[in-house]
């Protein structure tokens, strides 16, 4: 109820000013505490600087504010939190306004009018106005006409209401190397009723996935009004990638078709040609690698391709009955032994060639796991997975010269052909040796490696120069 039209007010004055005071400081503890007393104060205008914004708000009937003789013209409070207005009070001058506005603002910049009142009688009056329903930091009074031609004066601009609660919203991210979300208006804590947009970026490698907890759905950014305690989990899933595997006609590739990869992962094919065939090219993102056995994609971050081809491999005619060892020694791209300090077991394929540089490829076989000590290995070929026979190869080429493709589980090693040369020691370029041979006799400087096959004994025998000399192997 407005206390200045209030019948029963009239007979009070009648008795007295005291009953009077009474009354008005009754009415006032009613709607509580003058929220608008000393806060801070601008205006559109001031009169002169004797008549500044902040005397409407310094809880003296006998200061004002006044400002330019034009309109429009406006008087800004800060009431320093948000806040839910149910009533104000302005007390004019006689330059009183005649149209005008009250309106909130949670940021001052956009407002929302909770009162609009036009033609107001002329001259000094009280304008007191509860049952208001407006909630913001800031409040203004928005004059649009005059009474007089002077400018708008106030001797006090009252506001009443109640501060909300503050409500705590909690953000996280999962996984947290996943990414991060932020707050608009950043800080965590709230007035009741703030609108809060809450924005979800993923880091690289990842993407976001959706809000979990008081805030739902895929929608980035999302906006949750505070009314509660909230805690919002912003969650993002590992980016993944598609390696396309494929392979032609007579072998295979492991894992084939779509393989999906995740973020930074590496993830290594098989080759493997059917028997009777090989390896004639592995083709990487349109680029080939040669003949290899394997290949490893490290760190993906991109889509891939990769695929092999196959050809004829040589042709078995008479039984695979001789095995041939030899000693090497495998290296990492920076020159660090393989297999150090710790031994390791590596994949490994053996391709012989007749050629240190070109030549086709004669025979191609496949070990699982040799034993790399500090660099130094030992292969005995026709006990791996084999295409074509040892014996033919070695009887039909003076020359051979070997290639290692070596997968240790995290890298592709390719070495260098490596001769593996009969016809520096004297011997028929045939390779096949008649009678009863002892190299050791015949060949006693003969390089590590070097292999000789005496195809007269029966069975036929091997033999090979190891490190430790000459070695008979059946």
């Amino acid at each position: 109820m407005n206390y200045h039209q209030c019948p029963k007010s009239v007979s009070f004055i009648k008795s007295g000013t005291a009953l009077l005071l009474g009354l008005v400081i009754l009415a006032t503890a009613s709607f509580g505490q003058n929220l608008a007393l000393n806060k801070p104060a601008t205006a559109s205008s001031v009169e002169t600087s004797l008549l500044t914004a902040n005397l409407a708000v310094d809880g003296n009937t006998t200061t004002r504010w006044s400002s330019a003789f034009s309109d429009p013209q406006w008087i800004r409070i800060d009431l320093g939190t948000s806040t839910v207005v149910n009533r104000v009070v302005l007390r004019w001058e006689a330059a009183s306004a005649k149209n005008y506005t009250v309106d909130v603002s949670a940021d001052g910049n956009s407002w929302t009018t909770i009162l609009t009142k036009t033609n107001m009688a002329a001259g000094a009056r009280t304008d007191d106005f509860s049952g208001l329903a407006g909630t913001g930091r800031y409040i203004r009074m928005n004059g649009t006409a005059r009474t007089t031609a002077y400018g708008y004066s106030l001797y006090e601009f009252e506001v009443y209401g109640s501060t909300p609660a503050n409500y705590t919203l909690t953000a996280s991210a999962v996984p947290a190397a996943g990414g991060s979300i932020t707050l608009n208006p950043a800080g965590g804590s709230y007035a009741s009723g703030t609108s809060v947009t809450v924005t979800a970026t993923p880091n690289t490698g990842y993407t976001f996935a959706n809000f979990s907890g008081d805030l739902t759905g895929t929608t980035n950014p999302a906006t949750v009004t505070m009314n509660s305690n909230k805690a919002i989990t912003a969650n993002f899933s590992v980016g993944t990638f598609s390696i396309t595997a494929t392979a032609g006609a007579n072998g295979s590739i492991s894992p084939s078709g779509s393989v999906s990869v995740a973020y930074g992962a590496n993830q290594t094919f098989i080759v493997s040609p059917n028997t009777g065939y090989v390896v004639d090219v592995v083709t990487v993102d349109g680029t080939g690698q040669g003949s290899i056995g394997s290949y490893t994609f490290n760190s993906v971050t991109a889509n891939h391709t990769i695929s092999a081809t196959f050809k004829t491999g040589p042709t078995p005619t008479s039984s695979n009955s001789n095995k041939l060892s030899f000693n090497g020694q495998l290296y990492s791209s920076s020159g660090v032994a393989i297999g150090s300090p710790t031994p390791v077991n590596v994949a490994m394929i053996v391709d012989l060639y007749n050629d240190a540089t070109a030549g086709s490829l004669l025979y191609s076989e496949s070990f699982s796991a040799i034993t790399v000590n500090n660099g130094n290995f030992t292969v005995r070929l026709g006990e791996g997975t084999t295409t074509g026979k040892l014996v033919d190869v070695v009887n039909a080429n003076a020359n051979l010269w070997a290639q290692l493709t070596v997968n240790d589980g995290s890298f592709d090693v390719l070495q260098p052909r490596t001769p593996l040369t009969a016809s520096a020691y004297g011997l028929s370029a045939s390779r096949v040796l008649t009678g009863t041979v002892d190299p050791t006799a015949t060949s006693p400087t003969a390089a590590i490696g070097t292999y000789y096959v005496n195809t007269t004994a029966s069975p036929n025998t091997t033999w090979v120069k190891t490190q430790t000399g000459w070695t008979k192997l059946n």
